[in-house]
């Protein structure tokens, strides 16, 4: 799991933050697995629930990541959602964000469900594969 870093206590208190990140562990377990079998980056956020995997390559970073409704603080709605971004990088100059998008809404109930988890991200991984070639 997770622990508690004192920037998380900045946007949650203690107990909030390890409940929410416990909804995380299976998305967490699943990206880690996914991320030896694909050698890439497991994502894990240390301010915000979130978890995902950081593909690299020389001039870009891709990000496939599993995060709390970004509006929870406002509305205390508990979903998730499975968000994808690429940064371009020009080494020694800039990054700037190519494309982010939201690829799908993850219920709460659905969050703990591995073999859901695992087939969302790994159609993203096959897709990105049949794209590089």
């Amino acid at each position: 799991m997770i622990s508690v870093s004192s920037a998380s206590v900045d946007y949650f208190p203690e107990n909030e933050w390890k409940a929410l990140t416990q909804k995380l562990s299976i998305a967490i377990s699943v990206c880690s697995e996914l991320a030896r079998e694909y050698k890439c980056d497991l994502f894990v956020d240390s301010r915000w629930p979130a978890t995902g995997l950081k593909l690299r390559n020389l001039l870009q970073t891709r990000y496939i990541r599993i995060t709390l409704n970004p509006n929870y603080l406002v509305n205390k709605e508990t979903f998730f959602e499975l968000r994808e971004h690429t940064v371009v990088r020009v080494p020694f100059i800039y990054s700037k964000i190519k494309g982010h998008r939201l690829l799908i809404v993850i219920p709460e109930d659905r969050i703990q469900h591995k073999e859901y988890i695992y087939s969302l991200i790994l159609q993203l991984l096959e897709k990105s594969a049949a794209d590089a070639t």
